[in-house]
């Protein structure tokens, strides 16, 4: 579902970043370590521009190439490149004042086989990032739950790379190679338009297994009967690099290897139930959904400071629109959408034992801009009874208002407030404010 999210542009695309340290000897993610990956799927709509559209009207910046973009997508290739600006400023609090900028650049390339050849339901993609700039969190805020979830590792990366085949009118879908679980696990529908990392995927998983916060090699299946229920299952390499937040010996994330004795495996579990995705007609869309982790690795004992193998978590979103307006053209106008996910793992092997966030999604909030949106949500994490040290809990809350000044260009200020940064009240609450460009080329 992509309500909150009207635009072309899809949401804006988001990501992660490691910059505290992982240990060699554990798969978990160190508390802070990692931020939220992407959002959902980063493909732009087909192409649909007509000849001699003006600058502002076309999809793209560089729009149909003469309509050689358009005859590639019928041919079944769709690719683009997109560029994220983020600037933020640390204005009180948090280790200490000041500002950074982050960018982003991704280049993604999609093959649908189906319009290429007889071979009907088979996909194939291939994603590369090149994040820049210094970490907010680790240099100004000092929080856990990551104040940009464009906060990535400064280096070339590959993102994606699998194939995918659907079975059986699309009901059976079958995908395999590296790209990110959270991309289909524990979403928050109407979480894209924030720019804190923990809305765009559940902070608990993310802070506490690092195969769902960054890329993995791994098989995904889902099963999708109707158009309202489906279940899906994923395994995954247990840690796509025992040095990520150290040295980054995988930092382009090409590297093949699974350990099953020292890193485990990460698995992953989810059924769902979605009305109206298609957004048409007068049923209100919404989602409830119902997951569950299990890793088979070594994790920190937090009780007596040794190991102790296996962990889970358990989650369960619901997203929900309250209430929208139409046009006559079954159009969307205005809505009110509202996210809600909660998380809990056990306390004797992970940081965080809890995590609860909640967003209420504006679309159309000023009459005549129904692809401008505004955000705000409350996300909240506790931390274990059984971690020693000066620990208790982090939580932030986001305002944030996308601007569609164009398909291809939007304008999103926002600003957070960051309610005992690192999980502890050693740091004093920031205020933290940016302003994000998104382009699509």
């Amino acid at each position: 579902m992509r309500l909150l999210c009207p635009t072309r542009m899809e949401c804006g695309v988001a990501s992660v970043l490691a910059l505290v340290g992982l240990g060699n000897t554990s798969v978990h993610a160190q508390p802070g370590a990692v931020p939220e990956a992407p959002y959902k799927d980063i493909r732009p709509p087909a192409i649909t521009e007509e000849p001699h559209v003006s600058l502002w009207d076309r999809q793209y910046l560089t729009g149909d190439w003469g309509g050689a973009r358009t005859h590639m997508s019928e041919k079944g290739l769709d690719w683009f490149f997109l560029y994220e600006a983020f600037p933020l400023a640390n204005l009180s609090g948090g280790i200490k004042e000041g500002a950074v900028y982050q960018g982003l650049w991704i280049m993604s390339a999609t093959m649908d086989f189906n319009k290429l050849t007889d071979w009907q339901g088979l996909t194939f993609r291939a994603t590369s990032f090149y994040p820049h700039g210094p970490s907010p969190s680790a240099r100004l805020v000092g929080d856990r739950l990551f104040v940009s979830n464009i906060d990535l590792n400064d280096a070339p990366m590959l993102w994606d790379l699998w194939v995918q085949q659907n079975f059986w009118q699309d009901k059976l879908s079958v995908r395999l190679g590296q790209y990110l679980p959270v991309e289909e696990f524990a979403s928050g529908d109407f979480a894209g338009i924030f720019t804190s990392a923990n809305f765009s995927r559940l902070g608990l998983l993310s802070q506490n297994f690092l195969s769902f916060a960054i890329p993995s090699q791994g098989l995904r299946v889902r099963y999708s009967p109707s158009e309202r229920f489906y279940a899906q299952a994923g395994v995954f390499d247990g840690n796509p690099d025992p040095t990520y937040g150290i040295t980054y010996d995988n930092a382009s994330l090409t590297d093949v290897h699974f350990d099953l004795d020292k890193e485990g495996l990460f698995t992953i579990y989810e059924v769902g139930w979605k009305v109206n995705q298609a957004l048409k007609g007068t049923e209100r869309p919404r989602t409830y959904k119902l997951g569950a982790v299990y890793h088979t690795g070594p994790f920190p004992d937090y009780t007596t400071g040794g190991q102790v193998r296996d962990d889970f978590a358990v989650y369960a979103a619901w997203n929900e629109v309250l209430w929208w307006q139409k046009d006559e053209r079954d159009k969307m106008l205005r809505a009110v959408g509202v996210n809600l996910r909660i998380a809990g793992a056990p306390a004797d092997r992970n940081f965080f034992n809890f995590y609860f966030d909640a967003g209420l999604g504006f679309p159309g909030i000023i009459p005549g801009r129904p692809n401008d949106v505004f955000g705000s949500g409350v996300g909240y994490a506790k931390v274990s009874r059984d971690v020693s040290g000066p620990y208790d809990y982090e939580m932030v809350w986001e305002n944030t208002y996308k601007i569609a000044l164009t398909p291809w260009w939007e304008v999103q200020p926002t600003i957070k407030y960051v309610v005992h940064p690192g999980a502890s009240s050693k740091l004093d609450n920031a205020v933290v404010a940016g302003l994000r460009t998104t382009l699509l080329f």
